[in-house]
């Protein structure tokens, strides 16, 4: 059976899908990954087919005035969604065209018309959430971080808020796609939400339930299952100077954030570099597409690009991270404590989690982040004793997960 993946955004955005790729073509199937060039040797060096979407995320998420709007999740989207306006276009029909041949659609949320795609060509659509995007009573959206639970039927509607911002931000686009392409009157005014609803469509939330168990108001189609982990090959060797550096003292401390962006990373590294310093550790400093790059060499900090958090994460001290969920899942995975610098977005939520399990000794919002500030808690995330035992614990529990395999047993059960 044919299936095409729809995914665009960061590595954290496309490299979970191509880990539950890689597992159903192992299972059988014949895949597909539909998502922009910067991932296209990644995914191919996987033996997966890779159909072109035509749009870089880099260019978007380094933008200045998406650097000014980071802060506000509102302001944010709206202006990430103004900018990628002229290319929705582009993006829906590049999704429509990998679907043409497939028997079935897998869907990441940023797949804005998966549910049309699957309607005209009578596919199945399973629609895998990287965060817990389902409306619940038991915590709010993950999209209004700076928002406590504040209980029930308010938790739920925040959820509902949040679908609906994100549909109403797009729905022209999306309704001129439809009419141009499909030939098809414009969608729902609320969008696809009661028809996905109506029609069963499965919902795979690839997290943990060690980290977050099944809500008790969530339906029987809508799965927790663990998180879809890319393994690094099998003749995966690290870059010589990583091992040598690692051999060559005490384990480091990983500061690294992603695709996350400062308007001066300059400053923001020489913060980190000042507070590894004061703390008097090692570290391992991840550029990522923020340039997060040290201004002055030291020996006891080494500079990487690239390299396999699955690899590297369990060789650290601590793990200095953004809380995006593709880097809290190594890090809980890894067994070793976090300190999380959120930047915005889902980041912040993903911090209290962390916090409140035990395994972070606090977060650290980057606008308010100070070496002082740094450098105690990556103190604190080493010497906490407690922490690290239960970091430890949470990693083994996580390491006896399969997200990838319950994930396929999901969607076998739905397709056959």
């Amino acid at each position: 059976m044919r299936i095409t993946i729809l995914t665009i955004g960061s590595r954290g955005d496309v490299q979970p899908y191509l880990a539950l790729a890689v597992g159903l073509r192992r299972a059988g199937y014949s895949v597909r990954v539909a998502s922009h060039a910067n991932f296209e040797s990644l995914i191919r060096g996987y033996g997966v087919d890779f159909a072109l979407v035509r749009f870089n995320p880099r260019e978007v998420v380094n933008h200045p005035e998406v650097q000014k709007a980071k802060s506000n999740i509102v302001r944010f989207i709206l202006t990430v969604r103004r900018l990628m306006g002229p290319q929705y276009f582009d993006i829906f029909d590049d999704f429509w065209q990998a679907s043409q041949d497939a028997e079935a659609i897998i869907a990441s949320p940023t797949a804005i018309n998966a549910h049309d795609c699957s309607q005209e060509l009578q596919i199945p659509l399973v629609l895998g959430l990287l965060q817990p995007l389902i409306p619940t009573r038991d915590f709010p959206s993950f999209f209004l971080p700076k928002l406590p639970s504040i209980g029930g039927s308010l938790n739920r509607i925040t959820h509902h808020l949040f679908d609906q911002f994100l549909w109403q931000s797009v729905r022209t686009n999306v309704n001129h796609w439809r009419k141009v392409r499909l030939g098809i009157r414009s969608a729902a005014f609320f969008g696809p939400y009661r028809r996905m609803r109506a029609e069963r469509v499965p919902y795979l939330v690839a997290c943990s339930p060690s980290v977050i168990p099944k809500p008790p108001d969530w339906r029987e189609w809508h799965h927790v299952t663990g998180y879809w982990i890319l393994e690094p090959h099998s003749d995966f060797r690290p870059p010589s100077e990583v091992e040598d550096f690692l051999q060559s003292g005490s384990p480091p401390v990983y500061v690294g954030f992603g695709s996350m962006n400062q308007e001066q990373p300059e400053m923001l590294a020489d913060v980190v570099v000042a507070a590894l310093e004061r703390s008097d550790q090692r570290g391992i400093l991840a550029s990522g597409w923020g340039g997060l790059k040290q201004r002055r060499s030291t020996e006891k900090i080494l500079q990487v690009d690239d390299i396999s958090h699955q690899w590297l994460f369990p060789r650290m001290a601590a793990i200095v991270h953004h809380g995006g969920a593709g880097t809290t899942a190594a890090a809980l995975r890894s067994g070793i404590p976090s300190v999380v610098v959120p930047f915005g977005g889902d980041q912040h939520h993903w911090g209290r989690i962390l916090i409140e399990k035990g395994v972070s000794p606090q977060m650290l919002p980057v606008d308010d982040l100070t070496e002082e500030s740094l450098a105690h808690a990556i103190s604190l995330a080493m010497s906490d004793r407690g922490l690290r035992k239960r970091a430890s614990s949470l990693g083994e529990s996580i390491l006896k997960e399969d997200g990838v395999s319950r994930a396929i047993e999901i969607v076998d059960q739905h397709l056959h």
